[in-house]
């Protein structure tokens, strides 16, 4: 599917393909490897009924696993897209930290782990060569419940930028040049997101991340209403651990040996 996603992207260039590629990044190729380093095999299926535990297998050459193996290699396939027309123009679709080199033309890096505690994606031109960079802004803020605003800085100057098909284009006069520096800030804040048939069941999401509660027991966790005022930061996980009622909620990615609860009953 991310395969696929990527393709249309190519042909049609729209937030929202990328949007589905983060989301499917983060809380399923991300969560499918075993993180122990004893065995080094991935999920065949991802259980995501209450009290759900992953398996982890490296004995059979399904191709399941095969294409298991391979993903975690190809973590940089959708970061950057550069235009058709003469390189100079690159779209930024995942804020994940890297660098594009255009043989010939421009070099950037991002700096700067936007899932944890700063919020916030750097941007550095290491050399001359984009005029333009067009940065996706989440469908998680706002458009599906999620809220706050995705703020751009360039060299330490706010400034609103158009946005065209998702994506804010920024495009100082005379073009990019060593040393120039974007930040883009995102405002992270926990949704609940019902499911489509069963609306009363809904997944926890913080920002792009689907985060499950780490509980052996075998009935949905319920949540009822003002649960995210009690909701308090660790500040394990980089950031990304939280209690609730005695309970740990970590991003899906973080659950790969005990059982936890990817769903949860709205009250």
């Amino acid at each position: 599917m991310l395969k696929l996603t990527g393709m249309l992207f190519a042909y049609e260039p729209k937030s929202e393909y990328m949007d589905y590629f983060e989301r499917t990044l983060y809380n399923h190729i991300a969560a499918t490897q075993d993180q122990s380093g004893a065995i080094g095999g991935s999920t065949y299926f991802m259980p995501l009924h209450p009290g759900a535990q992953k398996g982890y297998d490296s004995t059979h050459n399904t191709c399941c696993h095969g294409t298991g193996l391979e993903n975690h290699v190809k973590y940089q396939d959708a970061i950057y897209y550069l235009r058709r027309d003469d390189g100079k123009s690159a779209y930024i679709n995942l804020y994940i930290p890297s660098v594009l080199d255009v043989d010939g033309g421009g070099s950037l890096l991002i700096d700067g782990d936007f899932l944890a505690n700063s919020g916030k994606a750097v941007v550095k031109i290491t050399r001359d060569g984009f005029d333009e960079l067009r940065l996706r802004v989440p469908s998680w803020h706002g458009h599906d419940g999620g809220g706050g605003a995705f703020a751009v800085n360039l060299n330490g100057k706010s400034a609103k930028y158009p946005v065209e098909s998702g994506y804010a284009v920024v495009k100082p006069d005379g073009g990019f040049k060593a040393g120039d520096i974007i930040e883009a800030a995102f405002d992270f804040k926990f949704r609940l997101e019902p499911e489509k048939d069963v609306p009363e069941i809904c997944s926890l999401c913080y920002g792009p991340l689907v985060m499950t509660a780490l509980d052996e027991g075998e009935k949905y966790i319920a949540l009822d209403e003002g649960f995210e005022g009690r909701l308090e930061k660790t500040g394990g996980l980089n950031g990304l651990e939280f209690t609730l009622d005695g309970r740990k909620f970590v991003p899906n990615y973080y659950a790969d040996t005990g059982k936890y609860h990817a769903y949860f009953r709205r009250v």
